[in-house]
């Protein structure tokens, strides 16, 4: 057996979320926590087409919420992360975090039906 030992910083949750590629799902937090899910996607509709998307309701004292959005494709998604992050989008009063999914990280369905995988405690960290 071989064993390499290798030192590096830890990962934040947030360097994480930073590091994953390009997809058609993207992770959005910061979201207000009076948005009901019709107002989630009637917001983000301005930016590319989706083809379903789900919200997380927040947890703590904080209320703010997240969700999770598939795009028509990835280039629609590309401009979101690189256009919003950081920024207040149409219809929000606050700044949001938009950021890829990571692959492996949970699994939406079709008309928002979500898969396991820890997904929502990826979405509560942004």
């Amino acid at each position: 057996q071989v064993c390499f030992a290798l030192s590096a910083p830890p990962l934040s949750p947030a360097g994480f979320l930073a590091m994953a590629e390009p997809s058609d799902h993207v992770l959005i937090g910061g979201l207000p926590e009076d948005i009901d899910e019709a107002s989630f996607k009637t917001n983000f509709e301005a930016y590319g087409t989706i083809k379903w998307c789900k919200l997380f309701g927040g947890k703590g004292g904080g209320g703010k919420k997240s969700g999770m959005i598939e795009f028509s494709s990835v280039e629609e998604a590309t401009w979101l992360v690189e256009n919003l992050d950081g920024n207040v989008p149409l219809g929000i009063e606050t700044e949001v975090s938009v950021k890829f999914k990571p692959k492996g990280g949970g699994g939406g369905g079709k008309d928002g039906g979500g898969g396991g995988g820890g997904t929502n405690d990826l979405l509560l960290l942004l």
